[in-house]
């Protein structure tokens, strides 16, 4: 598997916290991405907070992501990895402003840099960003967080999550091929629990399939090798889903042989699961 040297994709653009001990910890414990460190994966963790996510769905969306890194799995998936070590960054997107930085590049190798990484993200207020679905705006500026990173990695993957499809400019389909010809993963984090689809009018949505946002992200948005979605299919599954989905993305062979399909509540027809076909094409992962 290659190493990817910094600097190597084309697009590139341009805490608040509970309290001074806490902050402090962050940052006593919190091992920023060092220049020339070598790591497993590096990960984009891309959360909407667009103005269609209420507040108690982003901060469940956001303590999921704080329960992971806390979790002894997810951590003992990192120190099984060939170099014990990756680099994570989190941010929050949504529509026409550009993604905001929550917690930056971040050097995780072990249980005190990964719950202090959970400690710094749960201290920050989800953000409430312009209405809108702007998958193309959050892939060129995570291109540009993967071209800054100072480390060296094996794999470079985005975890987005979102409720809707893209209707915002720039155009999707480019900067989604651009990152794929640079070898990096686009993985789906899906919405897919409510009867609305962000960007699609009610009387048009009536029209599609229960599992449309599903397929939307299967066939629009992931790409690359191993790239797959993880739909949460209800608001109770939040952390279930999004642990799933980091163990998977983190732990990469060795986890996504051996995980199985996961299987849809009968509200939905396809399969959650959904294996990249080394062809191009994504499609249903049977493995279960």
């Amino acid at each position: 598997m290659p190493i990817w040297p910094p600097g190597r994709f084309g697009v590139l653009t341009g805490f608040c916290s509970l309290g001074a001990l806490l902050a402090l910890a962050s940052a006593l414990h919190s091992v920023p991405a060092q220049a020339g460190s070598l790591v497993d994966v590096e990960l984009v963790i891309a959360t909407d907070v667009s103005t269609s996510m209420t507040l108690a769905e982003k901060k469940l969306q956001q303590q999921g992501f704080v329960q992971a890194f806390r979790d002894p799995d997810l951590i003992r998936t990192i120190l099984n990895g060939k170099t014990a070590r990756i680099a994570v960054t989190y941010v929050e997107w949504g529509g026409y402003r550009t993604p905001k930085v929550v917690v930056p590049w971040t050097i995780i190798d072990g249980e005190a840099s990964s719950l202090a990484f959970a400690q710094r993200l749960e201290t920050n207020f989800p953000s409430r960003m312009p209405r809108g679905t702007a998958i193309g705006t959050l892939l060129e500026f995570s291109s540009g967080l993967l071209a800054q990173g100072e480390h060296r990695a094996t794999r470079s993957v985005i975890n987005i999550s979102g409720d809707g499809i893209d209707n915002k400019r720039p155009d999707l389909r480019k900067i989604r091929q651009s990152l794929l010809d640079d070898g990096v993963t686009i993985n789906g984090l899906p919405l897919a629990y409510r009867d609305e689809v962000e960007g699609i009018p009610d009387s048009v949505l009536d029209e599609r399939p229960p599992d449309f946002l599903i397929r939307y992200y299967r066939d629009e948005v992931i790409g690359g090798p191993g790239a797959f979605v993880e739909p949460v299919v209800a608001r109770d599954q939040f952390s279930g889903a999004i642990l799933k989905k980091l163990m998977r993305e983190i732990g990469g062979d060795s986890i996504s042989s051996n995980s199985g399909g996961a299987t849809c509540s009968a509200a939905f027809i396809a399969p959650c699961f959904v294996a990249y076909n080394p062809s191009g094409q994504a499609v249903p992962d049977d493995s279960s």
